[in-house]
């Protein structure tokens, strides 16, 4: 944390310090069950004193999110979800995209700050879940195109051609994808 501390974050002591002194809170957590503890433990985020919108960030699948949006029901806390895209290099150059669903008062609370981290913003509506179904639809797009990527790369050194030639070619014509314009 002292990279933050040192540019002048006030650091929490714990989930509930976070929701004791924020009004809208962000997380964005590797596992399900992390995100379900930090948003449902009696010391968790949601229990915090000043929290009004928990916006969950991570890609956790619909079953994960119900748990939590179950939970959140019975408090007063309005709860988005709003998985986000783009990878290390959007984040970077503050070029991230979002889905975001969940009750649209919440949502027009929160909206400049969710702009401020994704500026590529989609609300899908009020029916949770289907952010984190675009979001898996995104991913599997993705993965079928880093799939397709790499077999015409692999067809390529066998025909013997120069990779990066090749790469540059598909960048600049209709074949570009995320891998070959990110990853490769």
């Amino acid at each position: 944390l002292s990279p933050f501390r040192a540019r002048g974050a006030r650091i929490a002591q714990s989930p509930r310090d976070v929701g004791d002194n924020a009004e809208i809170v962000f997380v964005s957590l590797p596992l399900p069950k992390i995100c379900q503890d930090v948003a449902m433990d009696p010391a968790g985020v949601a229990a915090g004193a000043a929290i009004k919108v928990y916006i969950e960030m991570s890609t956790l699948g619909t079953a994960a999110l119900d748990v939590i949006a179950t939970h959140l029901k019975s408090t007063p806390v309005g709860f988005l979800e709003s998985p986000v895209s783009g990878g290390p290099t959007a984040a970077q150059n503050g070029t991230l995209s979002t889905t975001t669903c969940g009750a649209g008062a919440a949502f027009e609370r929160a909206r400049p700050m969710i702009a401020a981290i994704a500026p590529n913003l989609f609300y899908l509506g009020e029916t949770l879940g289907s952010a984190q179904m675009a979001k898996l639809i995104n991913n599997h797009i993705a993965k079928a195109g880093t799939v397709a990527a790499f077999e015409g790369v692999v067809m390529g050194l066998k025909a013997g051609l120069d990779p990066r030639g090749l790469i540059d070619f598909v960048n600049a014509s209709t074949g570009r994808n995320f891998t070959t314009a990110e990853k490769f």
